[in-house]
């Protein structure tokens, strides 16, 4: 994987939509502060510098569009289970992009792509993971949430968490239409209402 570490971006994945995709692999692009981070529908994601992970993945698949099919349920399996292997035991998935804990929003993924439906296809996968939520950006959130240092009860280093993420999510991607990720989804019950 290529990896690329920005200051301030606008967004990680508008970012990476406006380059091509990497013919072989994947290109990892991470900011220490984003501009106009967003999630689903436009909304906003509060993105303060050096407080959380603004990450985001490009891959091409070939096959068609039909490759992506289930791929926001497998990463955010994916992440739910690096979070867990670092000691989140509380992690869950909210369908359709959303990672709670304790009822909270802990973080989301925003998936965005396109391709051709026989041809190839490319996804740039976004994950923003609250962990350290600074007071004067917490003010600004309309929802419940929670961040990695109040789950962990003690200041978390970004750096130690998020090349895991990248990991188990690669390794998703490559089995993600061939076997898995239901097994784990099923196992880990993490869906929440």
């Amino acid at each position: 994987a290529a990896l690329e570490i920005a200051w301030t971006l606008e967004s990680t994945n508008i970012s990476l939509l406006a380059r091509p995709a990497p013919a072989q692999g994947v290109a990892v692009l991470l900011a220490e502060r984003q501009t106009g981070g967003r999630g689903r529908r436009g909304r906003q994601w509060t993105s303060p510098l050096g407080a959380h992970i603004y990450l985001s993945a490009s891959r091409r698949f070939s096959g068609g569009l039909g490759q992506l099919a289930g791929l926001s349920l497998a990463v955010g399996v994916a992440v739910a289970e690096a979070l867990r292997g670092c000691g989140f035991a509380d992690v869950g998935l909210k369908w359709p992009n959303d990672l709670l804990a304790r009822e909270r929003k802990l973080g989301g993924l925003l998936i965005e792509g396109g391709g051709e439906m026989a041809g190839n296809a490319r996804a740039v996968i976004g994950l923003g993971l609250n962990v350290h939520m600074p007071a004067a950006a917490a003010a600004a959130i309309d929802q419940p949430w929670v961040d990695l240092d109040t789950l962990a009860g003690h200041a978390v280093s970004r750096d130690t968490w998020w090349p895991q993420c990248c990991r188990r999510c690669c390794r998703r991607w490559s089995c993600s239409r061939r076997r898995g990720w239901p097994r784990s989804w099923a196992a880990m019950r993490t869906w929440t209402s």
